[in-house]
């Protein structure tokens, strides 16, 4: 299952990095953008896909707490920057903004649906 797992991981990550230099290319060709932003749209994905490709990661606990609330985390982000964004207008202040905000709320969040979720179960069962 391991091994699985560790092909599994490298197939998408091979992916991609290939669906982001396609990106790279539609943005240089499509929307005439200048050379270099080819090389630096393409260059981010594949020094992640070496570094992952070398780097042992599994022991990071914030990658682990990242990995338990990540679902949180992608559903809270569009909220928190939509109502955030009409109260704040400075860009860099709304990003660090969202970011506290999102990582405070996703336990909250993530428990609190779990609690509900046990709950309603719990009359059908």
């Amino acid at each position: 299952m391991k091994k699985y797992n560790s092909t599994f991981f490298c197939r998408t990550l091979i992916t991609a990095v290939i669906l982001c230099c396609l990106y790279g290319c539609y943005g240089c060709h499509i929307h005439s953008l200048p050379g270099w932003w080819f090389i630096a749209s393409n260059a981010m994905p594949l020094a992640v896909y070496f570094a992952f490709r070398k780097i042992d990661i599994s022991g990071v606990c914030f990658l682990s707490w990242l990995g338990n609330y990540s679902f949180e985390i992608y559903l809270l982000h569009g909220v928190v920057l939509h109502f955030a964004a009409e109260y704040i207008g400075n860009p860099w202040i709304l990003l660090v903004t969202m970011v506290v905000v999102v990582l405070i709320l996703a336990p909250i969040y993530s428990n609190w649906t779990k609690m509900l979720v046990s709950k309603i179960s719990g009359l059908f069962i």
